[in-house]
């Protein structure tokens, strides 16, 4: 079977491995914990609202978040839950009409959402959908042309998608291409390769009109895990590298943007040659483009994972889902304010 077939031989496809829902305590010994700092604050918040699952896809419209697909272990699955932000509530929306998959990338355009790739536990997917949250339908569109990949990175700027990165094929099929997405006309358009190493499971988000994207596993290097970012500027198609990402190097981690500033949190570390994980973070670390530095935030109080899921609504962070070391899904949900 695929799904078994990668979780005992790539390091890359960790989340096809057999997981079972619990919430977690904050003692495990290979869970990484950076120091406390005082300038910030997490609240918990509902938990999720369907079956815990690793691997999904998420996107914001309005104050209104989308978590969709997704794997409990033993099962992919179609649902979509809405969470509502003010009620602090979770609503069952129409089933993801397409293939039930993991690894996949959400996005927001327009006020419509959009999810992407990703694998169905047998093939790796091309597939687009959006997603119209007046009429709760999903419509497919325009398939990705860059070859059917799982483990890419999305970052929207001035109303157009970038996917980057991400893996065509077992074992060695990471890439370092740059696909842009107009959801206006439904096309898609190959922009200059992204720089770094060819890698999977890195993380992106966007501060006005750049975009950023750092961390993830690189085959090429042993899958070893990667702490270098770097930034996209949209007008000229061009890549700057930038200071590294100080904490741990780190795939499968989380980022978002809150006002003028990025953020990386969470993710796995340590991976022996079974594929099994060795450390989780719990770290989290702002990012400035002004000055070019970060600087390390609040620790998160849930337990470390991988393969979570993040969106932002109204400067706050929400980051819930996700994977622990001993392969088991979380159903939690936290909220930050910087």
């Amino acid at each position: 079977m695929y799904l078994r077939k990668l979780v005992n031989s790539v390091l890359i496809f960790l989340s096809f491995v057999v997981f079972s829902s619990c919430q977690g305590d904050n003692t495990d010994d290979n869970i990484v914990n950076p120091p406390e700092s005082t300038n910030n604050r997490w609240e918990q918040v509902a938990s999720f609202g369907g079956r815990a699952v690793g691997g999904a896809a998420s996107f914001t419209i309005g104050t209104n978040a989308y978590v969709v697909s997704g794997n409990t272990g033993n099962q992919l699955l179609n649902q979509v839950y809405q969470y509502n932000s003010s009620a602090n509530t979770w609503a069952v929306k129409s089933n993801f009409p397409g293939s039930y998959r993991l690894d996949c990338n959400g996005f927001t355009i327009g006020g419509k959402g959009y999810v992407c790739l990703g694998s169905d536990n047998r093939i790796m997917l091309s597939d687009i959908w959006e997603y119209d949250p007046q009429n709760d339908t999903w419509s497919r569109k325009a398939d990705f042309p860059g070859g059917a990949r799982l483990l890419a990175t999305a970052i929207v700027i001035n109303q157009k998608a970038y996917i980057i990165a991400g893996s065509t094929s077992y074992p060695s099929g990471q890439q370092n291409d740059v696909w842009e997405y107009d959801p206006q006309t439904d096309q898609w358009t190959q922009k200059n390769d992204f720089p770094g190493v060819a890698r999977s499971s890195a993380v992106g988000f966007t501060i006005g009109n750049k975009g950023y994207v750092g961390t993830g596993i690189i085959a090429a290097e042993g899958y070893t895990t990667a702490k270098d970012f770097w930034e996209y500027d949209q007008p000229t198609d061009t890549w700057t590298r930038k200071v590294d990402l100080p904490g741990i190097a780190r795939g499968y981690a989380q980022a978002f943007a809150i006002g003028n500033k990025g953020y990386i949190a969470l993710g796995m570390n340590d991976i022996n040659s079974s594929g099994t994980v060795l450390t989780l973070t719990k770290d989290i670390w702002e990012f400035d483009p002004q000055s070019n530095a970060w600087t390390e935030k609040t620790i998160f109080p849930g337990s470390g994972r991988a393969m979570a899921v993040s969106f932002v609504i109204d400067s706050f962070a929400y980051i819930g889902l996700g994977n622990r070391e001993n392969v088991s899904t979380l159903n939690d949900f936290w909220k930050f304010r910087p």
